[in-house]
């Protein structure tokens, strides 16, 4: 408990209170990974530097690399069914959908079609191999097992266009509806009134530039003529990290203009 103490950088009497059990232990740390997870998410998904493909090569990698930061936190190869139990807690849906995005636009209009099972595919594999790493005794390379996991991302798709097989998930990207269209604006009016409110809400300057920015690629997205739902709801939550409850309110907002019916 003292090493997780120094590693985590809270007090160990602090962090005896919090945690009584390995398995309150494990999820309080795999919830701290989580969110900082996330954050990494975004921050790799608003790179314009990185195509979608180096976008879903860095997400893996960060996966597992935060795997192999849980071990080091309990210093030793953990409890499988510890691990299993704290894992099972979090929903893995969020990821899943911004890889199926990202799947989608990287691979043809037939393969497209698969881009769902294969994110389904492609997490359960990463996930597993992070629940592997946390219970061995070894090294383990982080860019090896991505790179590899890449590999069996485009040998799945490749495989299934060459197949009869039907995707058992489906890749939606249909035309908006008026409701739909309604929304946009809505969400077109938000982003308007959020950007007049920058000067007042007190913001440095990296924050200023994150919100900013993040609106510009959201109105690129909802000005398109088949806006995604879906990319403009994964954009909006990267503002969750910036601490101001006016901002917070319009993202409440404009997520609930573009919630998928």
């Amino acid at each position: 408990m003292a090493d997780v103490a120094q590693e985590s950088k809270m007090n160990e009497r602090e962090l005896n209170g919090y945690y009584t059990t390995k398995f309150s232990l494990l999820s309080g740390l795999i919830e701290q990974s989580q969110k900082a997870l996330d954050q990494e998410f975004a921050e790799i998904n608003k790179d314009d530097k990185l195509t979608p493909s180096e976008k879903i090569y860095h997400q893996i990698e960060a996966r597992i690399k935060r795997g192999l930061w849980l071990r080091k936190m309990v210093h030793q190869p953990a409890d499988a069914e510890a691990i299993h139990m704290a894992l099972v807690t979090f929903s893995d849906k969020s990821l899943i959908d911004h890889q199926q995005l990202l799947i989608a636009s990287v691979y043809d209009q037939t393969e497209k079609s698969y881009s769902m099972d294969a994110a389904v595919m492609l997490n359960g594999l990463t996930k597993e191999y992070v629940k592997q790493f946390m219970v061995m005794d070894s090294n383990v390379d982080s860019s090896h097992v991505t790179s590899f996991l890449m590999e069996c991302l485009d040998g799945y798709m490749t495989q299934l266009n060459q197949s009869s097989q039907a995707p058992i998930l489906t890749w939606a990207n249909m035309s908006p509806t008026d409701e739909d269209n309604q929304n946009f604006n809505l969400t077109r009016l938000s982003i308007k009134q959020l950007r007049e409110m920058v000067p007042h809400l007190n913001l440095s300057e990296e924050n200023q530039h994150k919100l900013l920015s993040t609106l510009d690629s959201v109105e690129e997205e909802v000005n398109t003529t088949s806006p995604n739902k879906k990319a403009i709801k994964w954009m909006l939550s990267y503002l969750t990290t910036i601490n101001s409850p006016v901002i917070r309110g319009y993202v409440d907002q404009m997520l609930g203009d573009t919630r998928s019916k």
